[in-house]
């Protein structure tokens, strides 16, 4: 009867010294690359880094020569063109000369 047959069971002493050294080697191997391979992409990452700082600092640099520029057309300026509908209106510089205004009237007072 099936009911009674019992198959072989394989001894359950784990697996054989050669799987478990290659399991253990395997792991190793990943550890090593792994910290290898993120120092370098540490120091890629930095380079990267410092390379956007100094973008940055240009970019910076530049809009500010500009913000200085617009400054000193809206102070040269008699007064900003304050109708929207005028081929000359720049909302900038409109913006700058009545921040012009209020710090002149901050420092009168």
């Amino acid at each position: 009867s099936i009911e009674s047959f019992d198959p072989p069971r394989a001894s359950m002493s784990g697996p054989s010294p050669l799987i478990r050294f290659g399991r253990y080697t395997a792991l190793a191997l990943g550890i090593s690359y792994g910290y290898f391979h993120h120092k370098e992409v540490a120091k890629i990452e930095a380079v990267r880094v410092t390379l956007e700082a100094a973008k940055k600092k240009e970019h910076d640099a530049e809009h500010h020569k500009q913000h200085q520029a617009l400054m000193a057309q809206a102070a040269a300026a008699s007064g900003p063109i304050i109708d929207p509908e005028s081929a000359e209106f720049d909302p900038e510089i409109a913006m700058l000369h009545a921040e012009i205004e209020a710090d002149k009237e901050a420092a009168a007072k």
